[in-house]
């Protein structure tokens, strides 16, 4: 059996292009000290997940608070102290990043 460059440029531009878009969902609600079940879609696993102060900055010290997540899903128990706006931000294996939108932490029930 033969191939020719065609065939195998073909078939790379194929399974690059059947790659969904790497998306997270934004939480409603996010209460300090409780867990939150962050999901996400599409993009190459596994994936890193990093929370954003304002939705801007990354936090000194917290570069990744999960990595070499293998699925869709991660349960956080929230550790950024109530009334703080927080994006979360979902990176695959290829480098590509999805931001949420930006939420509050609320106050939670060990506060």
């Amino acid at each position: 059996m033969k191939f020719s460059a065609t065939t195998l440029v073909l078939g790379l531009v194929s399974a690059v292009l059947g790659q969904e878009t790497l998306t997270i969902d934004s939480p409603t609600a996010a209460y300090y000290c409780e867990p939150l079940s962050i999901t996400w879609q599409g993009g190459e696993g596994p994936y890193n997940l990093v929370y954003l102060i304002g939705g801007t900055t990354p936090i000194p010290g917290h570069e990744f608070f999960a990595t070499g997540v293998p699925g869709y899903s991660y349960e956080w128990t929230v550790s950024v102290t109530y009334y703080t706006p927080i994006a979360l931000v979902v990176q695959d294996s290829t480098g590509a990043m999805a931001e949420s939108a930006t939420f509050y932490v609320e106050y939670g029930t060990c506060s």
